[in-house]
């Protein structure tokens, strides 16, 4: 299990405590910050834009980076404190612990002078937490660590391979010699003059050197040791002393935090406080062993099956000892179990029967808690780092608290007493493992933030606001999370519960507000992996807590653009007044809209008008550019000029030679200089974070299509699910390929044929779904190698893309990936894939990863029209515009080769509409609010052209309304997108 730097010494034992034992126990230790540590505060935006003149590194790194990036300092020491990324990619293909720790490895050498001092060496290995990969590197110079406190934290956001933030936690300025002028012996007897007068029995534990950065920047060399002793009242307290020159006491960081928090236990388990029923609590993970044979652990509902040889009977024991906790009891013996059992006849085995004492029922509670607290946290993180026993120590001979050793990674619950019941019950017990949780992941460098964390634990298992409910005999609890504590709450005089309460009250809000958009069921369920994956990134503030719960929920790596559920989390921000988050706005302040260009054309004559609508919520649009790039190369600007329509702007691309591959994008910037693109994050690396049109026709390559038989395709799974079959779903013909999640996590993979790609291919398909949302998904790969190496499509898709990701440690085998998830078996729709740049023989694989989901009807991946196709050139089509009026007939004229199928794409926002065939093949009705398709066999005449008309209905709201058309040759051609704009009656 890791261990921080500083909690490796042997003499570690910090506690972190629950309660608070009294107010006067606050007034000599717990009030005021630890010496040498600055009270938070909030930014002042004026000195923020002062540094960042100032800073000659940062202006150097913008003129290099380019615009989009921002910059937040620590107003102390003047140096950079955290750094937004506007999604740059800085790896190509899928995000990999190694490829993240070398591209985070390279940004810090490449911008080595934005870190403040020269030769540093980082060190640290790169994790995913949800769908954040979190690289944490501990900082050292001369072969010397610096304190726990100095560290650089790089955040990436999968699947879109993009850099989030950096996180550069007490960087110095300048760093001092390593050379040491003041003795050890000299450093203890500075630090012991801190020790207050009555604290008997301190002594010092193993010391070690380090860097430790004060407030102002500075890097001193100091002497870091522990002083404590092991009174029932515990000193324990963290030292770093200089060691050169004078031997003054840099940080004295009082390491026993106590916290109020209620709780009781009674009868055989409490579920919930410990006035309420005592109920028969399932016990899973808890190990049984037969004498002189085998043991297993117990199910979900605390089943157990051990293999034995023979019928004889045999002696089964089991004590409160599972996989994921030790329950001792300190004041008597353990609670256990001894019996005879016949093979084959079930042997039940009851702890605490019948309800006893509060000293029997807190070992159940305090399993049974703690299991089902390791278990929900495991599963929404995927993080094997919590895979260990902790040792819980009950009945300690001490009353009204409750703590966590990070020493010895224990967690410690007090007999009843002083007017206080058994503290062993649930929401004690969360916020003591929540402790647990936040050491585990780098150790505790924020003592209010890990209070607060301990009070989300807690909240977040239950469901409720009140820690500790019960917890005096008289009723009285401790907190309450749904609580109005302000950042940087000064009036708490640097007490860490009192601190802890606005992190608490953020995330209960914010879990709240997520519940009342999203609804009791999906709310928690999201809430839970977005804060347990940003505590598991270690952030080291509740600043940065707080922004690593935004880095958690964006989807994009573009906090310019707002997260999915920022109004849910920036409303909770707001209400406990936590800083403005660098470079993030919520709501955009443009709304940017694009009319995309289809995918391909047979023009090659005439301009491709794109057009866009763009608003801004601070002044007016300034600049509207359009961006386009042929076959690759560089980008050519493009000023969008207003149309007749208010906020819509049209920019041509000039018409390009067939065949060639044109990509674009769209800016959108307003006076007040907030600029925004569509795609978002375009240009992107190698081009794909933008729109694509082809000039020339679409070819077929390789049709795979499974009405030829499915010859050369593979498949396989534990079990194989994958089968050529009718369907009443498929898309064309009768044949399809389907498969279905199984009941156990399973890797179902059908594999295509190998195909000779040409230089410029695309992949095109039809399917639908029915997938256990989150646990079971489907996704296409690409190998060029016989299958030495995958690489997923997922960012090649320009057509159905991915629509959600599969949950980290669900036993998924492709956990944590984006991934086809949820959906309903229904229409096809239909998916392309960009394979340009893939060449020669190749294979693609359709995976349907399964986690356990369920098997059956309810639950299928169906595939059809499976074809590869080329680009080519052929001959052109087109259509022309028309402006109609009210009650008038709009008409587009097709201009084509002679006698070919045709069909025709029409959308807009004028309602039920007639259209007229041409050639004297009647009319259809149909609602053009959104995209519909109408097939024209045999249209054009013998010259190549026919008109196609419809009536635009009399209603005044249709004025300044537009709808488009383009035409489709059976053979792909394309024309480019025409448009009718309605005006007012002539």
């Amino acid at each position: 299990m890791h261990r921080s730097r500083a909690q490796g010494s042997s003499c570690r034992r910090l506690l972190v405590a629950l309660l608070s034992l009294s107010a006067a126990a606050f007034a000599d230790e717990s009030v005021g910050f630890p010496k040498g540590i600055v009270p938070p505060r909030v930014p002042n935006p004026v000195m923020q834009r002062a540094l960042a003149e100032a800073n000659g590194p940062w202006r150097e790194f913008v003129e290099r980076q380019g615009e989009g990036w921002t910059i937040a300092f620590d107003e102390d020491s003047s140096m950079p404190s955290l750094l937004v990324a506007p999604g740059v990619r800085l790896t190509s293909g899928p995000l990999t612990a190694s490829s993240v720790r070398a591209a985070a490895l390279a940004f810090a050498r490449d911008n080595e002078a934005l870190f403040g001092t020269t030769g540093l060496v980082l060190t640290g290995e790169a994790a995913l937490r949800g769908t954040v990969w979190v690289m944490n590197f501990d900082v050292s110079r001369d072969g010397i660590p610096f304190s726990r406190w100095s560290s650089v934290k790089f955040r990436f956001k999968d699947p879109v391979s993009a850099l989030q933030a950096v996180f550069l936690d007490r960087m110095p300025r300048s760093v001092e010699p390593a050379q040491v002028t003041v003795d050890l012996g000299a450093a203890i007897v500075a630090a012991m003059a801190e020790v207050p007068a009555g604290v008997a029995g301190v002594e010092a534990g193993t010391a070690d050197l380090q860097y430790h950065v004060t407030p102002d920047g500075s890097g001193r060399l100091a002497w870091h040791f522990i002083l404590a002793n092991h009174d029932v009242d515990p000193y324990d307290h963290e030292f770093y002393v200089a060691a050169r020159g004078a031997a003054d006491v840099l940080l004295d960081w009082n390491e026993i935090f106590h916290v109020d928090v209620t709780g009781n236990v009674s009868g055989q388990g409490h579920i919930f406080d410990p006035v309420t029923p005592t109920i028969s609590l399932p016990l899973r993970d808890l190990r049984v062993a037969i004498s002189g044979g085998n043991s297993a652990f117990t199910d979900a509902s605390g089943n157990y099956t051990i293999t034995n040889a023979g019928s004889s009977p045999v002696t089964v024991t089991a004590d409160l000892s599972g996989r994921w906790v030790n329950v001792n009891n300190n004041a008597g013996a353990d609670l256990a179990f001894s019996g005879s059992a016949t093979p084959g006849t079930p042997l039940p085995i009851v702890f605490n029967s019948g309800g006893g004492p509060a000293a029997s029922t807190c070992q159940v509670d305090v399993f049974y808690h703690v299991t089902n607290e390791h278990n929900v946290v495991a599963s929404r993180i995927g993080a094997s780092a919590l895979d260990a026993q902790i040792i819980a120590n009950v009945n300690l001979a001490q009353t009204c608290n409750a703590f966590f050793s990070p020493g010895a990674d224990n967690i410690n619950f007090f007999s009843a007493g002083g007017g206080c019941n058994n503290t062993g019950y649930d929401t004690v017990v969360y916020h003591e493992w929540g402790h647990h949780f936040d050491y585990t992941f780098g150790g505790i460098v924020d003592g209010g933030l890990s209070e607060g964390i301990g009070d989300v634990m807690s909240s977040f298992l239950t469901g409720q606001n009140i820690l500790g409910e019960n917890f005096f005999t008289n009723g009285n609890f401790v907190r309450n999370a749904d609580n109005s504590a302000q950042w940087p709450a000064t009036s708490c005089g640097g007490e860490v519960h009192c601190l802890g309460e606005v992190f608490s009250g953020f995330a209960y809000h914010s879990r709240a507000n997520l519940i009342a958009t999203l609804g009791s069921v999906a709310g928690p369920q999201l809430a839970q992996p977005i804060f347990f994956n940003a505590i598991a990134a270690n952030p080291s503030s509740q600043p940065n807590a707080v922004m690593d719960v935004y880095l958690q929920d964006d989807n994009d790596a573009n906090l310019a653009n707002g997260t999915p559920h920022c109004n849910e989390l920036e409303a909770a921000r707001v209400q406990h007044s936590y800083p403005v988050l660098p470079g993030f706005v919520c709501s955009p302040f443009i709304t940017l809209n694009v009319t995309p260009l289809l995918e391909n054309t047979g023009n090659s004559v005439e301009p491709y008008r794109v057009l866009a609508t763009a608003t801004t919520t601070t002044g007016a649009i300034s600049m509207m550019e359009l961006f386009y790039s042929v076959d690759a190369g560089a980008f050519t600007t493009i000023n969008m000029t207003p149309t007749v329509n208010a906020d819509e702007y049209a920019g041509l691309i000039p018409p390009q030679a067939c065949p060639s591959v044109v990509r674009y994008y769209v800016r959108a910037t307003d006076s007040a200089t907030h600029s925004t693109v569509l795609p978002p994050r375009a240009p992107g690396a190698s081009q794909e974070n933008t729109y694509r049109m082809s000039i020339g026709s679409v070819s077929p390559s390789s049709n795979l299509d499974p009405e030829r038989g499915g010859a050369g395709f593979t498949h396989a799974g534990s079990p194989d699910f994958w089968s050529l079959t009718f369907s009443f779903f498929a898309h064309t013909g009768n044949n399809v390929w389907h498969s279905q999640p199984a009941s156990v996590s399973d890797d179902n993979r059908l594999q295509s044929p190998t195909i000779t790609l040409p230089g410029d291919a695309s992949l095109s398909f039809w399917h639908t779904y029915s997938l256990a949302s989150g646990l079971d998904g489907g996704v296409i790969e690409i190998t060029t190698d016989n299958g030495a190496h995958w690489t997923d499509l997922g960012s090649r898709i320009s057509t159905g893309a991915y629509n959600g990701a599969i949950s980290a440690g669900n036993g998924n085998p492709i956990a944590g990936r984006s991934a086809w998830t949820g959906g309903t078996v229904g229409a096809m729709t239909q998916v392309v894939v960009d394979l340009s740049g893939f060449s020669g023989p190749s294979k693609l694989r359709w995976r349907l990863g399964s986690a356990g989901g369920g098997a059956g009807q309810t639950r299928a991946w169906i595939l059809d029209d499976i074809l590869v196709s080329t680009l080519g050139c052929s001959t052109q089509l087109t259509v022309t515009d028309d402006t109609p009026s009210l009650g008038q007939q709009v008409t587009f004229t097709v201009t084509g080769p002679p006698s070919v199928p045709v069909d025709l794409l029409v959308a807009g926002g004028i309602g039920q509409a007639i259209v007229t065939l041409p050639g004297g093949r009647g009319s259809v009705q149909t609602d053009l609010r959104a995209p519909v398709q109408i097939r024209v066999t045999n249209a054009t005449n013998g010259a190549g052209t026919f008109t196609l008309t419809a009536r635009v209905p009399n209603q005044a709201n249709l004025v300044g309304r537009t709808f488009y058309i383009q035409a489709v040759l059976a053979s792909a051609i394309r024309t480019n997108l025409t448009r009718a704009t309605i005006t007012s009656p002539p």
